[in-house]
């Protein structure tokens, strides 16, 4: 029996089928490639860089020296293949500046005022709930992926009893998925995340961060105030309730006034003013024209 043409078939097989399993890589690998780039770029020698991974999104955190290095830390790392998302946290210390300077050019003794009243940097961490009441109507039927809406935090969002985000803090966020449903036949999808935020930075002034959190969709994975099950469920009206069970061939509305709850997907570092060993409170952000974001995230790859 000739087994030569079988043989020949199984290999060709073999072959076409390495590239697919090739392309899976591990979080494992893809973090050894984001260090690997500071590591390997001089420009980022001598500054401190941490970075993380999680579900595909990198968190950079620490400083760099100039915000072109800033901007180019998140354009290397965007590049790597199996990163999703960059969320740049890296904070700019200039040479010579308070922050930077050397003991030999330090006061002797920080001055009353100085030791009383400091910034801390806190953070965020996953999967922290941010409620958000919604501006805009969304409609599966009009919607389309990659449309924005705005909306505000519904409620303070607190961490270790020090709120780290206010009430009525502005943020932005995209249609992911759409899907009109068909008159009396199919479902209507409806898939949603927030992209931005706008934090008060104690002596600086407000800032738009970037910001990761879970698709909150018609089909599981997230939820709203008003449905326990976990999903949007087929008509959103005020404050999260839910008019109608799902029904086929009806659309999915988010009215305004809405409050939906999104689920972090990454780290989110919080500037917070420190005055005699407390926090102070912190009023919310004032919402830009566009709500552009200062550290924006890369488009996913």
């Amino acid at each position: 029996m000739n087994t030569r043409p079988l043989r020949t078939l199984t290999l060709m097989a073999a072959l076409a089928t390495a590239p697919a399993f090739s392309q899976k890589r591990t979080e494992q690998a893809v973090l050894i490639d984001v260090r690997n780039v500071f590591l390997q770029q001089p420009v980022f020698h001598g500054m401190a860089i941490e970075p993380s991974l999680k579900n595909g999104v990198v968190t950079l955190s620490g400083t760099v020296s100039s915000e072109a290095a800033r901007e180019l830390a998140s354009d290397k790392v965007g590049e790597i293949v199996g990163v999703r998302t960059v969320l740049n946290n890296l904070v700019v210390v200039e040479p010579g500046s308070r922050a930077a300077a050397s003991p030999a050019s330090a006061p002797a003794a920080p001055s009353a005022a100085a030791s009383a009243d400091q910034v801390k940097v806190l953070t965020l961490t996953p999967p922290a709930i941010i409620p958000v009441r919604i501006r805009e109507e969304l409609n599966s039927h009009t919607a389309k992926p990659g449309d924005i809406f705005h909306g505000v935090t519904a409620t303070a969002v607190y961490q270790s009893g020090v709120v780290l985000i206010p009430g009525r803090t502005p943020v932005t966020g995209r249609v992911v998925t759409a899907k009109a449903a068909r008159p009396f036949v199919g479902y209507a999808q409806l898939s949603l995340e927030l992209t931005a935020i706008r934090l008060p930075v104690p002596q600086v002034g407000d800032k738009t961060l970037a910001l990761a959190t879970l698709p909150l969709n018609s089909q599981g994975g997230a939820r709203n105030t008003g449905n326990n099950g976990g999903l949007f469920g087929n008509n959103v009206g005020v404050n999260g309730r839910i008019s109608n069970g799902p029904q086929a061939g009806t659309q999915i509305i988010v009215q305004p006034e809405t409050v939906l709850e999104f689920s972090t997907a990454g780290p989110l570092l919080v500037a917070i003013q420190i005055q005699n060993g407390l926090p102070v409170p912190q009023n919310a952000a004032t919402a830009d024209a566009e709500l552009s974001t200062d550290t924006p995230a890369s488009q996913p790859h």
